[in-house]
């Protein structure tokens, strides 16, 4: 068993010798790696453990030809342990500047989100447009588990939603004012 210290300083582990033949194939281990000998105590860098040793791959004096049209193994890059992992937007999905991952969703509709709240705010239609699933599920419930009694409830829970998004304090899920 091993622990390993990240480039931020933290110690992860102890984990043992497949998780970090794991992290190793991920880049997120390598040879430089400092770590911790949970039998002996004793910290170096992976490349001196022999059972770590044999994880890394050996390339020999001279380097294996490539086709010039060969493609890299993962078009993803590794991260040390710790640090966050972004995808490159390689055939999958974009990483956006910002680091706002609704940066280019339109925010929602005032017309269309007091529209609901009138129409079918008893149910929790605006709520579940705005991003907030939980109180659409809790207006739902409460209206359809009554038999409809508690609708009366709802309604007014709805009345007031729908005075909040006219008077511009209502947000989205994630915050965002609506437009």
């Amino acid at each position: 068993m091993y622990s390993v210290i990240g480039t931020d300083g933290l110690v992860y582990g102890p984990v043992d010798l497949g998780q970090l033949q794991l992290w190793v194939n991920e880049g997120r281990v390598t040879p430089t790696t400092v770590l911790i000998d949970d039998v002996t105590g004793q910290r170096a860098p992976a490349s001196t453990f022999p059972l770590v040793q044999s994880m890394f791959p050996v390339y020999g004096a001279q380097a294996p030809s490539v086709p010039r049209y060969a493609t890299p193994a993962s078009p993803y890059p590794t991260t040390q342990i710790g640090q966050p992992q972004q995808r490159s937007g390689y055939g999958s999905y974009p990483v956006y500047p910002s680091g706002d991952l609704y940066a280019s969703v339109p925010p929602k509709s005032k017309v269309i989100a007091a529209m609901l709240a009138i129409l079918l705010g008893c149910f929790g239609a605006h709520q579940f447009y705005l991003g907030k699933v939980g109180l659409g599920i809790a207006m739902l419930l409460i209206t359809i588990a009554t038999c409809g009694i508690g609708s009366l409830v709802t309604l007014v829970w709805s009345l007031v939603d729908f005075a909040m998004i006219l008077g511009g304090s209502t947000v989205d899920s994630q915050g965002r004012p609506l437009a």
